[in-house]
């Protein structure tokens, strides 16, 4: 493997686990702020319908993984906040605060 695909790689690394981090922290807010657990859910669903519409066709294998690593990060965040909201939590239960 020469240098430039090591860069290559590194590069799609570093994104993916930006997108990770961005989906799960942004899932998390929303659903703190909102108070629903599926929120995130419903508007990276969408975000979905968007894609497969607008850009499906002209996307490369690394641009879709770092599209399912995203759906991994809301996935976390809603499985965080369901746990955290059964715990009772303040931030995520419906309850006065």
């Amino acid at each position: 493997m020469g240098n430039h695909a090591g860069a290559i790689l590194t590069f799609w690394f570093m994104v993916s686990l930006l997108a990770l981090i961005s989906s799960f922290g942004v899932g998390t807010a929303l659903n703190m702020l909102f108070r629903r657990w599926w929120l995130s859910l419903v508007l990276y669903l969408a975000f979905t319908v968007y894609l497969l519409i607008a850009a499906a066709r002209h996307m490369v294998v690394a641009e879709w993984v770092v599209y399912v690593v995203g759906w991994l990060g809301v996935v976390l965040s809603v499985v965080v906040v369901r746990s955290l909201k059964r715990n009772g939590y303040p931030l995520f239960t419906n309850g006065p605060r």
